[in-house]
């Protein structure tokens, strides 16, 4: 797995995110290292509680997630239950532990993820501390788990603003998935980023982006804007990079969220014109570059039709 990208960029994401009245997943850490303790260091859960205190099913590595503040572990494992005679193992069971008791919680048979032989995985960053969710990776869909209500949300596809083409059986094919604060972001092979909002009782909704274009290769590039508390607007364009330093970029576009008047156009080939701030500026994104662009002052205030001249001519 290439490494998470991590920094200012995303210490600004998770500011922003957590303009709300939940306390964000991960921590500020400006080197990168403790980004995501809650969720990934505290899966090497032999270093607490018994050792011996493990499910009855066959779990792969990186299938087990300790929970450290309420005592409990997430597995997803396979077992006779969910064998299947062509296939073989199937790992799709989810075992929530009481790893103070060592005693079974909760298990769940998961859907067959596309194939009996594809197993489900956690999500790279799988946990809402908050909101008690684990969220679940399928070779194809989402996944989400309410540890409270022992329930089980989905499986969902991802949604996009536009028609897909796929390449071959590998597109669609989810790479990345992760949770921040109300949201679960994920990337698909040659289908791009990919949104779903939280909602109050913990199911997943298609969030979709305000403008999206076709990248210069396979994919696309998408521009989400998330709300903050506040009614303000950020924007961020998730991207597998396949550039150093690599890995799933979720980089947070403006220094600060924006107060954004009407809806967002698309500008082909790649330009969003998101809106007007209150004093009427014209705010314009190369979702290519992932980057504002600086309107001349004689077209910041411009028309829409005045702003894609300019664009076209520049």
């Amino acid at each position: 797995m290439r490494n998470f990208r991590s920094g200012f960029f995303l210490i600004i994401l998770s500011l922003f995110f957590s303009c709300g009245s939940e306390t964000s997943t991960t921590n500020n850490d400006t080197d990168g290292d403790l980004m995501v303790e809650t969720d990934t260091a505290s899966r090497n859960i032999t270093t607490a509680f018994n050792e011996d205190c493990k499910p009855k099913a066959k779990v792969l590595e990186g299938n087990s997630l300790l929970i450290r503040e309420s005592g409990a572990a997430v597995f997803i494992g396979a077992d006779s239950t969910t064998f299947d005679e062509g296939m073989g193992e199937s790992h799709r069971l989810l075992i929530v532990m009481d790893m103070e008791r060592c005693k079974e919680k909760d298990r769940e048979i998961l859907p067959v993820n596309v194939s009996p032989d594809f197993p489900y995985r956690l999500a790279d960053i799988s946990y809402h501390r908050m909101r008690d969710v684990i969220a679940v990776k399928g070779l194809k869909t989402v996944l989400c788990y309410d540890m409270k209500k022992q329930q089980v949300f989905g499986p969902v596809f991802p949604a996009f603003k536009n028609e897909r083409e796929l390449a071959d059986a590998q597109s669609g094919n989810i790479e990345r998935l992760e949770i921040w604060e109300d949201y679960i972001i994920g990337y698909a092979t040659d289908l791009g980023a990919f949104v779903f909002v939280i909602e109050e009782d913990n199911s997943l909704t298609p969030f979709l982006p305000a403008v999206e274009f076709p990248g210069r290769g396979l994919s696309y590039s998408s521009l989400f804007l998330i709300p903050t508390a506040d009614g303000r607007m950020q924007a961020i364009i998730p991207s597998m990079e396949d550039q150093p330093p690599y890995g799933f970029s979720i980089e947070a576009l403006f220094e600060q969220a924006l107060e954004l008047e009407g809806e967002a156009q698309a500008i082909p080939p790649r330009f969003g014109l998101l809106g007007r701030m209150p004093a009427g500026e014209q705010v314009v994104v190369d979702v290519w570059e992932k980057k504002q662009i600086a309107l001349p002052d004689n077209i910041k205030k411009a028309t829409v039709e005045e702003v894609r001249k300019w664009l076209e001519e520049n």
